[in-house]
């Protein structure tokens, strides 16, 4: 009330602006307001409308990847029928668990990811699974680019398109290194 008194305002002035969904209000401050600036008011929440609705859609549809992003657990995306199963996305946690960029796991084949360390009959299910375009889990060991095999719970899963189809894989990867080292010492 002071800045509207002191710069001469003494009208203010709301209009319901309707951004996908959301209730909001523009507000119009003036000393003096008519019919011409209530028009020009409404013009302006009409134009403002479609961009700012968009704005939003635009951000709400990033929020599944930000997540991603955020989540302490390794995400890979990989493609379902090229050949070797070519990285297609890889969030920044891949990094502590491989020591590998994300940058530097696109393009690459699972294949590659997964000679890092176990045996080719320890994949053989995740290949499988794949080939079936059916999801999996289990613990499976990757080896840390410094030569360090780390144990990961791997969570497969396929991706469809609105036809059904699978046309990508997503792998979830969780570090159980300290798990196994405990069960190991009890083995022990």
């Amino acid at each position: 009330r002071q800045v509207s008194r002191r710069e001469g305002v003494s009208i203010l002035v709301a209009t319901p602006l309707d951004i996908a969904g959301d209730r909001c209000a523009l507000l119009f401050a003036a000393a003096t307001i008519g019919t011409r600036q209530l028009a020009l008011l409404r013009s302006v929440a009409d134009a403002l409308a479609a961009p700012l609705a968009a704005q939003r859609a635009a951000e709400r549809a990033r929020m599944p990847l930000k997540a991603i992003e955020a989540t302490g657990e390794a995400v890979l995306v990989t493609e379902a029928r090229a050949e070797d199963e070519r990285v297609v996305y890889a969030n920044p946690a891949i990094a502590a668990l491989t020591g590998f960029a994300p940058e530097e796991m696109l393009g690459s084949s699972l294949h590659q990811i997964r000679w890092l360390g176990e045996p080719v009959q320890g994949w053989q299910a995740v290949r499988e699974a794949m080939r079936r375009d059916e999801p999996l889990r289990r613990e499976v060991i990757l080896r840390h680019r410094s030569g360090v095999p780390v144990w990961v719970d791997l969570s497969l899963a396929p991706l469809r398109d609105a036809a059904g189809r699978c046309t990508h894989f997503v792998a979830v990867l969780r570090d159980i290194n300290d798990a196994h080292d405990a069960e190991e010492r009890v083995d022990v």
